[in-house]
């Protein structure tokens, strides 16, 4: 069985050098941008997670009946939510690294992308599933353009996010043999 790593684990990569300086041992990520590069694929990636998460804000401040008293809607919702901001979080996270990452952020970012894409795709298919079916149960026809809106917004965010992973898999990163990272103390 594989050992957990500890919390702190990555700052036994760094080491004190002759100068007294901070410096890094470990591997670095870098972006191969010899196909596409890094800034293209960022921002076909914060497009569309901007789109869906506008669909979701959007949807959720309709008036409509479904995010008022269907737990089967409002839970996946929430959830979907929360995931897109995570995965905006992680995208802010590569933006800011401007194609260069150490080994502990590549675990972070990089590697969790896909699994979080997924699962917000899961979650919206969910909460589309749960729109669908409020729609044909519901007795209350009174906020039906509502009801359809709320629906068709949440509905359009599935193949948005369903593009995503075909984005992630054009970022190409490799390591760097240049290792030239020193902080003082």
């Amino acid at each position: 069985m594989a050992k957990k790593k500890h919390k702190y684990e990555y700052l036994k990569e760094f080491h004190v050098n002759d100068k007294g300086d901070y410096e890094f041992a470990g591997r670095i990520y870098v972006h191969d941008d010899t196909q596409i590069p890094l800034r293209t694929v960022m921002t076909n990636l914060f497009l569309r997670t901007g789109i869906i998460l506008a669909g979701l804000i959007i949807a959720g401040v309709l008036p409509a009946g479904g995010l008022m008293n269907a737990f089967y809607v409002i839970l996946p919702f929430a959830v979907s939510i929360g995931i897109g901001g995570y995965l905006t979080m992680i995208l802010l996270e590569l933006a800011r690294s401007r194609g260069s990452l150490r080994d502990y952020r590549y675990e972070k970012t990089v590697l969790r992308l896909e699994g979080v894409c997924k699962t917000l795709l899961i979650t919206l298919i969910m909460s589309f599933i749960g729109e669908v079916i409020f729609l044909t149960a519901a007795k209350d026809r009174s906020r039906l353009a509502m009801d359809i809106l709320q629906t068709l917004l949440i509905g359009a965010c599935v193949p948005v996010c369903a593009t995503l992973p075909s984005w992630l898999k054009k970022m190409q990163w490799k390591v760097s043999e240049n290792k030239k990272n020193i902080f003082t103390k």
